[in-house]
């Protein structure tokens, strides 16, 4: 027979009393120990117990929860974060490619200076130091540069052979 004589299990875990399994689903992260004794049936009862710790962890997510749009030839930055699992992170790029000028580093610094429009689906991944991950898609999108500061010229020349006749000229 096995119980828990010293301590708690996490809220969502319990014990098999005949097998000594513990099972469930956590619903809280939690950090502490217990104390398990197994028994036997025998008269007297041979037993031996033995403390544990257990840490339950905040499930690891990915907190950006999406890209800002950039411009071709402007600057560009974006921070991955995460939480939960345990830090620190690594953060690296799953599937797709990203834009040319664009690069990201492993602490979850996406930046650069793209050189060409386009629109790329990526998906990023987070690692914590326990080798759990998650993973997330992304979209992307880096914009033409805007057409700003041109100049216009017109020139037009309108001949009148009668003086009374009226000329208007829209532009």
């Amino acid at each position: 027979q096995f119980s828990v004589i010293d301590g708690q299990l996490p809220n969502g875990i319990t014990l098999d009393g005949a097998t000594g399994a513990l099972s469930g689903t956590p619903t809280a992260p939690f950090s502490g120990s217990f104390t398990l004794r197994v028994r036997d049936s025998a008269i007297p009862p041979a037993e031996a117990s033995r403390t544990y710790q257990i840490r339950i962890l905040q499930p690891l997510e990915l907190t950006l929860l999406e890209l800002p749009a950039g411009s071709v030839n402007v600057p560009y930055q974006a921070q991955f974060g995460a939480q939960g699992g345990a830090a620190p992170y690594t953060f690296s790029l799953v599937t797709g490619s990203l834009p040319n000028g664009i690069t990201l580093s492993s602490s979850g610094l996406l930046s650069g200076t793209a050189t060409a429009a386009a629109t790329a689906a990526l998906t990023v991944r987070v690692t914590d130091a326990q080798g759990t991950s998650a993973q997330r898609r992304y979209e992307l999108r880096i914009q033409a540069p805007p057409v700003n500061g041109g100049s216009l010229s017109l020139s037009t020349s309108v001949g009148v052979s009668n003086s009374q006749n009226e000329v208007t000229v829209a532009i």
